[in-house]
């Protein structure tokens, strides 16, 4: 068996993220990764003076202290790495591990191990050139190992949020961040996934399917866009209109092609058509209870067939016409994190109720509906770093593929079993062994596995290991 987990990996720095209540807070640059600090504001996605939070600063608790209460895995270098922090540059690095096995259910039984380490360059661009409130941050990352979902469940969710994104060595970001206090505005531009960026919430990330983790799966599976590995070029702007509500509005490349393996360098510009998200959240404190809402909406002017039609506007599945080409396809979001309960005002820990719906163009789209809702208990007893994360997600496939299929039997003989819509049950508990370290052991069932009902329902029983260094 392949070894589970090794040593390579570094806190998350702070970027000009989308931070949300009640949680240890996750980042932008990798919202696969969870940091275990405790924020003033829970939800400091409006930093005092419109400052950028960078890194924090790696000093080891003391001298003679066990390596298990270091903040860091290898801690400061000697020194080396608080002197580069002090100049304003941090260099930092990630390992995740996922492993998972399904003893019940899909089309064939085993295991599966997929990994990630990365490294994240950040650079205070007001400590080393005099440039005030502005960022260069740079990822560099490899991803390996097999999918249980694709060699053995077969399901439509990835079982493994870290599989895919080329497997290979990627650029995911090489992005410019400046901050202009005065006026609450922000900009980003550069190469960057755009998923970063929008329909975020680092809870999501407390689950390992990647139905819950990243962004709704509605945006990067109907469109071009992408969430974390997979860069694009593009900007986006965001305002403060008041202390409590925040707009944003970006422009992407929509290149379908930067994905696959080897394309993991290849930061042309080339493409088809651009992505254009436009995102507004509210955050409020209800009887000492954080909660944060987000609604937005995505344009993809690339041009895209139809599930259906064909271009006389007949069915295709009969005709065998090609498909008929719409110019322009779009996805509408919703997110809540809304605390339930808190154990003191302004504090992570308690119960948080998360959720998340998308839908797509019925015309282009392959999920009509995505939704997904859950609970995360911060604190489990004398355990105040552990976690439980429980949730459900349901993938509903485009109806009107339906229509296509049936004219295709009937005219051509069969082409598979119907696909209607895929259902996933999770459990989680994250335990947050040393702050450099967590393990989580988790839960999946997954019910109509690839949205057919042939395959059997399927259990799978995982663990994710993270690491910083």
């Amino acid at each position: 068996m392949r070894k589970i987990f090794s040593l390579l990996a570094a806190s998350l720095p702070f970027m000009a993220a989308l931070y949300f209540p009640a949680s240890f807070a996750g980042t932008e640059v990798a919202p696969n990764f969870r940091i275990p600090i405790t924020l003033t504001d829970p939800d400091n996605i409006h930093l005092p003076g419109g400052a950028i939070p960078t890194a924090p600063k790696p000093t080891l608790p003391t001298n003679k202290s066990s390596i298990m209460d270091w903040n860091l895995g290898t801690g400061n270098w000697f020194g080396l790495r608080n002197t580069l922090h002090d100049k304003g540059i941090d260099i930092v690095g990630h390992y995740v591990d996922e492993f998972a096995g399904n003893p019940i259910g899909g089309v064939s039984k085993g295991v599966d191990d997929a990994r990630e380490i990365n490294v994240v360059a950040t650079f205070d661009l007001d400590r080393l050139l005099g440039m005030k409130d502005s960022l260069f941050t740079m990822v560099i990352l490899k991803r390996s190992g097999t999918s249980l979902s694709v060699g053995k469940v077969h399901n439509l969710g990835s079982i493994q949020e870290i599989w895919g994104g080329g497997l290979d060595y990627r650029l995911s970001e090489m992005s410019y961040t400046k901050t202009f206090s005065k006026s609450d505005t922000q900009i980003k531009v550069g190469w960057a996934p755009p998923g970063n960026d929008y329909a975020t919430d680092p809870l999501n990330c407390d689950y390992m399917n990647n139905v819950f983790c990243g962004h709704t799966i509605g945006l990067s599976n109907n469109n071009n866009f992408r969430n974390y590995p997979t860069g694009k070029w593009g900007a986006r702007i965001r305002q403060w209109l008041t202390r409590k509500i925040y707009g944003q509005i970006g422009i992407y490349r929509g290149n379908p092609n930067d994905g696959p393996h080897g394309k993991g360098f290849d930061t042309n510009f080339s493409g088809k058509g651009m992505l254009l998200p436009v995102e507004v959240g509210w955050k409020t404190i209800t009887y000492n209870l954080p909660a944060f809402y987000k609604v937005g909406f995505l344009l993809d002017t690339s041009s895209n067939p139809d599930v259906v039609k064909d271009i006389h506007g007949n069915n295709a599945g009969a005709t065998g016409s090609p498909f008929l080409q719409h110019e322009g396809r779009w996805t509408a979001y919703g997110l809540i994190d809304h605390a339930l309960y808190r154990e003191k005002v302004g504090d992570a820990h308690g119960l948080t109720l998360i959720a998340a719906l998308a839908y797509s163009d019925p015309d282009t789209a392959r999920f009509t509906y995505t939704a997904t809702a859950g609970i995360v208990q911060q604190g489990i007893g004398t355990r105040r770093n552990d976690y439980v994360a429980i949730g459900t997600g349901i993938l509903v496939l485009n109806s009107r593929s339906a229509l296509y299929r049936e004219a295709r039997i009937a005219h051509h003989g069969s082409v598979g079993p119907p696909q209607t819509k895929e259902t996933i049950i999770e459990a989680d508990y994250g335990m947050q062994i040393a702050p450099w370290a967590l393990f989580r052991p988790n839960f999946q069932y997954i019910l109509k596995p690839g949205g057919v009902s042939n395959i059997p329902n399927a259990a799978a029983f995982g663990a994710t290991f993270k690491f910083t260094l």
